[in-house]
């Protein structure tokens, strides 16, 4: 077990090795392997996906990372945009304001869930001085982290942990805040509960843990067709065996010892000329 300033320096020894271990998200022959085996995977019931998530997600961000770097930055994840507002701004901008709501400061020690490679991480902990531990399962995905955090002159205050978010090998009460953004998704339903029971068991009492995901809203009809294919869609396109209701999560959050402060549906938030599906629509 390791307390909040060991295991940030003892990540950053560890990732100076994958480094040099990950060159490559997949290797040019096995890309057409690997995209057959994560369709492969949305093709099996539900209860086979959730079985598969590590491969589900593993498989997923082989595959995309460099091409999310490319077309989308270091932030894997939407925002609720505002007109003639840029996609880049709004992710900026709502990472700040996750960073304000859980009252973060220079010192502070942080745990990123699901932090793929450390956009958020890296765009808090400038804005706040927090010091920030980024939990992935991708090896791949940490490599091209830890070479980002050193470009940018934040590998002293900002790390990573190879692990699975559902087992977080870290000392109970040694943060002092959380959040994630777009990653607990990645989650099966059985097991969201047992996820917010680790977050919470590392949190520090009276902490708080924020970020947002992906749900299912009250207006999601399970019989439309129309609905249905949305749903697919999202969860083929992101890495995820299912989603959620609102209230499945709340519920699965309270379980696990959080009082729920706030939630809201961003949606809505964004502006009529900048929906949140904008950087994906054709033309």
């Amino acid at each position: 077990m390791a307390t909040p300033d060991s295991s940030h320096h003892d990540c950053n020894a560890m990732n100076s090795k994958l480094t040099d271990l990950c060159t490559h998200s997949v290797e040019g022959g096995d890309v057409a392997r690997t995209v057959r085996d994560y369709h492969t995977l949305h093709t099996v019931a539900l209860e086979e996906r959730n079985a598969g998530y590590r491969a589900l997600a593993r498989q997923f961000y082989e595959l995309v990372t460099d091409f999310y770097e490319y077309g989308w930055g270091h932030s894997f994840h939407f925002a609720p945009r505002r007109k003639s507002e840029s996609l880049k701004d709004s992710i900026r901008r709502y990472e700040h304001f996750v960073a304000g709501t859980l009252g973060l400061k220079a010192g502070m020690s942080v745990l990123d869930i699901g932090c793929g490679v450390g956009g958020p991480m890296r765009c808090i902990s400038r804005y706040s001085g927090a010091r920030i531990t980024g939990v992935n399962i991708s090896g791949y995905q940490i490599a091209r982290g830890v070479r980002h955090n050193r470009a940018q002159r934040l590998d002293d205050r900002c790390g990573f942990l190879c692990a699975d978010f559902l087992r977080l090998p870290l000392a109970a009460e040694s943060y002092a805040a959380a959040y994630e953004f777009e990653a607990t998704c990645h989650a099966p339903a059985a097991d969201r509960k047992t996820l917010y029971s680790e977050i919470f068991r590392v949190l520090k009492p009276g902490a708080s843990f924020a970020g947002g995901d992906w749900c299912l809203t009250a207006s999601f009809d399970s019989s439309h067709p129309v609905h249905l294919a949305i749903k697919k869609g999202i969860e083929v396109g992101n890495g995820l065996p299912d989603i959620l209701p609102v209230p499945v999560l709340m519920g699965a959050l309270s379980a696990a010892g959080f009082e729920i402060v706030e939630h809201r549906d961003l949606a809505p938030e964004c502006s009529r000329e900048t929906p949140w599906y904008l950087p994906l629509a054709a033309g």
